[in-house]
C-alpha cells in the first residue's frame, strides 16, 4: 500500500481510500475503497476497485478521499512517463457505486504540478487546490469542482490564491465549507523578512476574494514562521506554528493564533507565544476540548510535552509544559498525533519501530469569580439560584470557586377589585401599559386604580429590575357595576364552549363582542332575543380575554379565560 485515508461517519463506520503499488501480480495495483463498521470489519463484499495504474507506469502516488453531503470524492494522482504529474477524480456513492467513469476524471488545467489537496464543499462538491511546481516560490491555485455524472470546473478558471505576493515556501493547506474555502499558506510577501503565514478566503459561488478581497496575516515577524498545523472548530480557525522571529530566547519557539470565518484575528498580532524552546525543528500539533481550549505539543531536548492554551489566548500551563514522553519514547519529527475525546487527550507517537501512548493531564488549577446576580445565575451549564460559594469543576485540569449574591426580585401583584398590591419588596413604580409610561406619584406598595386600562408593576433592588405582566382593570359606576353583576360567564375558566348567561339583565343587549387583552376582535353577534348565548372556543389560543355586552346606553366587560 503507498498511500491512504479515510472519512469516519456520524455511527462510527469508516471509507478507506488506498493505493496499491508494485504488487506482483500487476492486476491488483490500483486505488481502491473499502467500507468498514465500528470495529473494522467489512460491510462490503469485497474492495471496490475504483482506479486502474495502466497511465501510470511510474509511480502511484497519492489516495485521498473525502465526504461532501451523501458522495464521496476519491482523487489519486501519479507520474506520467516524461515526469509531469497528473490528478484523476472519482465519485462514490455510500454503496460505493461509481458515479462517474472508471478510472475517474481529469481536472482542466491541472497537470505538471507539484502536489495538491482536496477539501469538500459541503454542499456535494470538491474543491481542489494545487502548486504550480514542487520548489520554493511556487504558485498556490484553487478551483471548485461539480458534476453529477463527470467532472466540470464550477468557477470560470482557476484562480491564482498568491497573487501580488512572491509565492509557496512548500506548505499550504486548506478548509473548504457550504460558503467557500479558507487557504493557508507558508510563503514570501512584501515584507522582505523571511517567511511568513498568510490567509486567503474564496467564495464557494465564483471563486472571488472574500475578506473585502483582503489576505490575512497570520504571521510576519521578522525570521521565519514554518511549520504550521491548523483546524476548523465551528467559525474559528485554530493555528500554530513553529517560529524563528528574532529577540526570543534560542530563536525558536511556537506560537498560535485564531481566525473567525469572517476575517477576524482574535489575539493579539503575529500571535501569542505558547513555548520557547531549545530544540530545534520542532512540529507542533493540537486538539482542542468541548471549551476551545487547545492542548499544544511538540518535542524538546528533554522530551514530549504539551501546553494548554485557553480559548481567549492566555496560556495556562507552565513554560516548560507537561511532559508526556520522555526522550527514551518520544517522537521525532512530525511522527505523532495528539487525540481529544470526551475533554481527555491523548498524545500517540512512534519511535524506532515501537508506538506509544500517553494521557495529557495538566495540574488542576483553581480560579475565583465574585458574582452578583438577579434571581438565578448559569454558568458552564449549571443553573444557581441561592447565594453561596459554589465549586464548580467545569475543566478536566480547571475548577472554579464561584461567590455568588443572588438578589431575589420579581415583581408580582394581586389583583382586589379596583386596588393593586406589590407581593414583594423593594423599590415600586406603577405603569400605564397602554401609555408605555409610569404613573406620576404611584410608588408605593398598592395602587387604586381610578379609570379603567392595563397596568404593571416595575420592582427594582439594587441593580435588579423587573416588570410584572399587564393586567386590565375595569372601573365601572354603580349603575354598570349593578348590570355587570346580572351577567354571568362560565365555564370561567374553560376550554371548548363559552357560555354568556344574560337572563337577569333588565336592559335589552344588542351586540356581544369577545376581545383579546390587546384589543383584537376574535368573535362577534348580535344579541338577539335570546338570554343564553354559546361561543364554541375550541381554535381560540389559551390566555386571557374580555366579553363585552353593549346596549344602547350601557357597555358591560366581563373577564374570561381559555386554558
Amino acid at each position: 500500500i503507498r498511500a491512504f485515508s479515510f472519512v469516519r461517519e456520524n455511527n462510527g463506520e469508516f471509507l478507506f481510500a488506498f493505493a496499491v503499488n508494485n504488487n506482483t501480480d500487476a492486476s491488483q495495483n490500483g486505488v481502491y475503497v473499502r467500507r468498514t463498521d465500528a470495529n473494522g470489519q467489512p460491510l462490503w463484499e469485497e474492495d471496490i476497485k475504483v482506479f486502474d495504474p495502466t497511465s501510470y507506469p511510474n509511480s502511484l502516488a497519492t489516495a485521498f478521499i473525502v465526504k461532501s453531503q451523501n458522495y464521496y470524492y476519491v482523487s489519486t494522482s501519479g507520474t506520467l512517463i516524461g515526469g509531469s504529474n497528473t490528478c484523476r477524480i472519482i465519485k462514490i456513492d455510500a454503496n460505493g457505486n461509481l458515479l462517474w467513469p472508471f478510472n475517474g476524471s481529469t481536472i482542466p488545467g491541472l497537470i505538471g504540478f507539484g502536489s495538491y489537496g482536496i477539501s469538500s464543499d459541503q454542499s456535494g462538491g470538491l474543491y481542489v487546490y494545487a502548486s504550480s511546481g514542487n520548489g520554493s516560490g511556487a504558485i498556490l491555485r484553487c478551483m471548485r469542482v461539480i458534476g453529477v455524472d463527470n467532472l466540470s470546473n464550477a468557477w470560470p478558471d482557476w484562480v491564482n490564491v498568491t497573487a501580488g505576493y512572491n509565492g509557496l515556501s512548500y506548505q499550504y493547506s486548506a478548509i473548504g465549507d457550504a460558503q467557500g474555502i479558507t487557504l493557508l499558506w507558508e510563503g514570501y510577501g512584501p515584507e522582505a523578512n523571511g517567511t511568513n503565514i498568510y490567509a486567503r478566503r474564496l467564495l464557494a459561488s465564483n471563486g472571488l476574494l472574500d475578506w473585502n478581497e483582503n489576505t490575512k496575516i497570520i504571521c510576519a515577524a521578522p525570521d521565519n514562521q514554518s511549520r504550521f498545523y491548523w483546524k476548523k472548530s465551528g467559525n474559528e480557525y485554530c493555528i500554530v506554528w513553529s517560529d524563528s522571529r528574532s529577540g526570543i530566547l534560542n530563536n525558536n519557539a511556537i506560537y498560535a493564533q485564531k481566525l473567525t470565518t469572517n476575517g477576524v484575528l482574535l489575539w493579539q498580532e503575529n500571535g501569542v507565544q505558547v513555548a520557547n524552546l531549545t530544540a530545534n525543528g520542532t512540529y507542533p500539533k493540537f486538539d482542542l476540548d468541548a471549551n476551545n481550549n487547545i492542548y499544544v505539543t511538540h518535542r524538546t531536548n528533554t522530551g514530549f510535552v504539551a501546553h494548554k492554551v485557553n480559548s481567549d489566548g492566555v496560556v495556562a500551563t507552565e513554560p516548560s509544559g507537561i511532559l508526556v514522553l520522555n526522550n527514551s519514547f518520544s517522537p521525532s519529527g512530525k511522527d505523532y498525533e495528539i487525540v481529544s475525546s470526551q475533554n481527555k487527550f491523548i498524545a500517540v507517537g512512534s519511535n524506532n519501530n515501537d508506538i506509544f501512548l500517553n494521557r495529557i493531564h495538566p495540574n488542576v488549577v483553581q480560579v475565583s469569580q465574585t458574582v452578583t446576580a438577579c434571581n438565578e445565575y448559569t454558568i458552564y451549564g449549571e443553573t444557581f439560584n441561592e447565594t453561596g460559594v459554589y465549586t464548580i469543576a467545569y475543566d478536566p485540569d480547571t475548577t472554579l470557586i464561584l461567590t455568588l449574591t443572588i438578589i431575589q426580585n420579581v415583581a408580582e401583584f394581586v389583583v382586589n377589585g379596583w386596588t393593586l398590591t406589590a407581593v414583594n419588596d423593594g423599590e415600586f413604580q406603577w405603569y400605564n401599559c397602554e401609555l408605555e409610561a409610569p404613573i406620576q406619584g404611584a410608588t408605593g406598595p398598592v395602587y387604586n386604580v381610578t379609570q379603567s386600562g392595563f397596568y404593571t408593576l416595575r420592582l427594582t433592588n439594587g441593580d435588579c429590575e423587573d416588570f410584572a405582566e399587564c393586567v386590565e382593570i375595569i372601573v365601572t359606576s354603580i349603575d354598570e357595576h349593578s348590570l355587570a353583576e346580572s351577567i354571568t360567564v362560565y365555564p370561567n375558566p374553560s376550554s371548548h364552549l363559552l357560555n354568556i348567561d344574560m337572563s337577569m339583565l333588565q336592559e335589552q343587549p344588542q351586540n356581544i363582542d369577545l376581545f383579546t387583552t390587546s384589543g383584537q376582535l376574535v368573535w362577534q353577534q348580535k344579541a338577539g332575543s335570546s338570554q343564553l348565548v354559546s361561543i364554541p372556543v375550541n381554535e381560540l389560543a389559551e390566555g386571557f380575554y374580555i366579553v363585552q355586552i353593549s346596549g344602547n346606553n350601557f357597555s358591560i366587560r366581563k373577564r374570561w379565560v381559555k386554558n
